[in-house]
């Protein structure tokens, strides 16, 4: 570097002297990157093994608490779920799917005078709340009554799908239940069109609960002729005690 100062000095011609300008720029910015990389090198903190292993297990911590948020999480009033299989519920919670989400809408409790079937299942969703059961006193107008929640019906809707299958389907109508308001229908229909002494009286009652959902309770009769069917008054007598184990939220 001094030589080339010196060869400047000395006059050589612009051409030379320009050129050892330029070799003197580079070199001298070649030596500032260096002293550079060498401070940041020095600056850098040395972790030992013992530091990076805690490091290491902190960070997969923290990685583990969110992934289990994020599988745990569900909205507010939702129930918590585990791979699709509800939490933290009672064994006789009604539980209902709404939204892909599950909700508990309150509880049942199996009045004495009935008993549960433990084979009857119609719903697809094994976590949903289904209860068939039978009465005790074969002379009850009541042979059974069928309990599920459902998720935003629309009760005209399913009232006129009834209406277009079975015969005598009545209108809609409200009668108080549990303190609510509910909806309700009958109709009737023979399962066998070969024997008269299999016509069934039906009747769909629900009952408003919370997220938008309603419980559903339908009495059925016994298997017998058209004119020996029971009347509504004759089923209705029945509903307060079958009703009388559900708490709704």
């Amino acid at each position: 570097m001094l030589q080339l100062t010196t060869a400047i000095r000395n006059g050589y011609s612009d051409a030379v002297r320009k050129e050892c300008v330029f070799i003197m720029g580079n070199a001298t910015r070649q030596i500032k990157r260096m002293r550079q990389k060498e401070q940041a090198h020095t600056s850098r903190p040395h972790w030992s093994k013992e530091k990076k292993k805690k490091v290491g297990i902190i960070c997969g911590i923290v990685i583990a608490v969110l992934l289990l948020f994020l599988m745990f999480w569900t909205p507010a009033g939702t129930v918590k779920t585990w791979f699709g299989k509800p939490m933290f519920v009672a064994d006789n919670a009604i539980l209902v799917k709404n939204n892909d989400y599950y909700y508990s809408l309150g509880t049942y409790q199996l009045p004495e005078g009935y008993t549960k079937d433990t084979e009857y299942s119609v719903v697809q969703d094994k976590n949903r709340f289904e209860l068939k059961a039978d009465s005790v006193d074969e002379s009850s107008p009541v042979a059974f009554f069928y309990m599920t929640p459902v998720a935003s019906p629309d009760i005209d809707s399913i009232r006129n799908s009834f209406h277009g299958m079975y015969e005598e389907c009545s209108e809609v109508k409200t009668m108080t239940v549990c303190g609510r308001e509910a909806q309700w229908f009958d109709y009737t229909y023979q399962s066998d069109n070969e024997d008269d002494a299999t016509h069934i009286h039906d009747i769909c009652i629900y009952i408003p609960a919370a997220h938008d959902c309603k419980v559903l309770v339908r009495l059925s009769s016994h298997k017998t002729t058209h004119e020996a069917l029971p009347t509504n008054d004759d089923m209705m007598t029945h509903l307060d005690k079958i009703v009388s184990g559900l708490v709704l939220d």
